[in-house]
């Protein structure tokens, strides 16, 4: 039930952003489908198992033989770990 999905929803509630896609969404890569706002439910749930892991593998999979990711982002590299900024409601 998380995103990407196959097509947009037709529910009235997903009208207002389904409208703001342009090319329209369901005229886009299937990877591409994908609307993270607060009403888009079937979408923008966050889970690791659900969205990030098929993302990383399409993120692999894209990747060229000759391509490899910066040398920060492999273990050891610099953001390899890089921890969220801290926030505080001021």
């Amino acid at each position: 039930m998380y995103g990407p999905v196959a097509s947009y929803p037709g529910a009235y509630y997903y009208q207002p952003q389904g409208a703001a896609f342009y090319p329209a969404f369901n005229s886009q890569p299937v990877a591409l489908h994908i609307s993270d706002t607060r009403a888009s439910v079937n979408m923008s749930e966050f889970t690791i198992w659900e969205m990030q892991s098929p993302m990383a593998q399409l993120f692999a999979a894209l990747l060229g033989n000759s391509q490899t990711p910066p040398s920060s982002w492999l273990p050891g590299g610099a953001d390899h770990r890089n921890p969220l900024p801290s926030h505080t409601a001021e």
